[in-house]
């Protein structure tokens, strides 16, 4: 019920559009006081989720390798829960980046549930000193895939999960660039149940692409995002017609999924993902 309350306060809804924003004294949303006490709603129901599910300490994970159509050996970190219908998430980084980027975080959504994959797409470099290993297998040297290159990726991880048995729900998180192609991989495919889109922006070329993929997008999608992106996410988030789409912004927030940790507000964004994950696939 409190929830709900500053929730209602929050939010701007007209028709299926609802935007949630969190604010600081002197700006539109909430007060200091009330983004206090939701901070601490978050972290009781985070408490909450880890007496339910275990301990979020231990890391267990495989580290697997895949074939994409055209050829190219990705690679990824699998972890598997041994309910074989318990949802599924795919872990999608951002630019320059890999796998690493989701180390704190799919072993906290794999406790509470999750088959996660997290994978190395191959337009990426590093995160947190943990190599690519997809790109360093790459040949050549200089100039990278491109973004858009990478959208096969996404769909060998699906069809990897696939093959090893897992029939949940499931659904795909993406980081900057990748929430762009989570975008346009959940309005293709049917098995693609929901999307989570961390800063996504029109970022694929041609440019114009993901807002028209985002006019066929008609899953459940969560778009999370800091008030300085927000111009530039609403343009992609606008046009989808799905009457299951929230846009969360964070004006303390960090870009892509690296505000599930970086940000002062990280227990707040944890809040919404889980609660739109629980809605959506279970």
């Amino acid at each position: 019920p409190l929830m709900k309350r500053l929730r209602d306060r929050w939010s701007k809804e007209a028709a299926h559009l609802q935007v949630i924003r969190t604010g600081t004294p002197g700006r539109a949303g909430l007060s200091m006081a009330e983004g206090v006490v939701e901070i601490a709603a978050a972290q009781q129901d985070a408490r909450q989720n880890e007496r339910r599910f275990g301990h979020v300490a231990p890391r267990e994970h495989t580290e697997v390798t895949f074939t994409a159509e055209d050829g190219t050996e990705l690679s990824g970190n699998y972890y598997r829960r041994k309910d074989m219908k318990a949802p599924v998430l795919l872990l999608c980084h951002q630019a320059r980046s890999g796998c690493a980027e989701y180390g704190d975080v799919a072993p906290r959504l794999h406790a509470m549930g999750y088959t996660c994959l997290a994978i190395d797409q191959r337009s990426g470099f590093a995160w947190g000193g943990v190599r690519n290993q997809t790109v360093q297998r790459l040949p050549g040297v200089g100039k990278g895939p491109t973004f858009t290159q990478a959208k096969p990726d996404l769909e060998a991880a699906i069809a990897w999960l696939r093959d090893q048995g897992h029939t949940g729900k499931l659904a795909i998180v993406g980081s900057s660039y990748s929430a762009s192609l989570a975008m346009l991989v959940g309005a293709e495919r049917e098995d693609v149940h929901a999307v989570v889109a961390f800063s996504p922006g029109d970022y694929l070329k041609p440019v114009g692409s993901v807002p028209k993929a985002a006019r066929t997008l008609r899953k459940p999608i969560l778009v999370v995002c800091t008030s300085a992106e927000e111009d530039r996410v609403f343009r992609v988030y606008n046009p989808i017609p799905s009457t299951k789409k929230t846009l969360y912004v964070q004006p303390e927030g960090k870009h892509g999924a690296s505000t599930l940790y970086r940000s002062p507000t990280a227990a707040a964004a944890w809040k919404q993902l889980t609660g739109f994950l629980g809605e959506h696939l279970w």
